[in-house]
């Protein structure tokens, strides 16, 4: 029971040991690691680039043909901000 709850307990150390390129950089707070937290300007567009098509990445216009277009995607979820952060 004791490793089930420090499963769910708030670990900030471990926030702040993520990779730069995660952060927004005008966001990052020492106080607060998670803030910023997968809203960094790389990972954006990669995202973008992954899902939109790659012209999109820079120009911010979706590609009629892109993946998240073919799949029907509706929402960003944590699931594509994972598949994003380890390519």
């Amino acid at each position: 029971m004791q490793y089930r709850k420090s499963l769910f307990k708030r670990n900030s150390d471990a926030a702040s040991k993520w990779p730069a390129f995660l952060y927004n950089v005008d966001m990052y707070d020492l106080k607060d690691p998670e803030r910023g937290l997968f809203r960094g300007f790389i990972l954006y567009r990669v995202f973008y680039s992954i899902f939109f098509g790659a012209s999109s990445a820079f120009n911010g216009k979706i590609q009629p043909k892109s993946i998240a277009d073919k799949n029907g995607m509706q929402k960003v979820t944590g699931r594509h901000i994972a598949y994003t952060g380890v390519q």
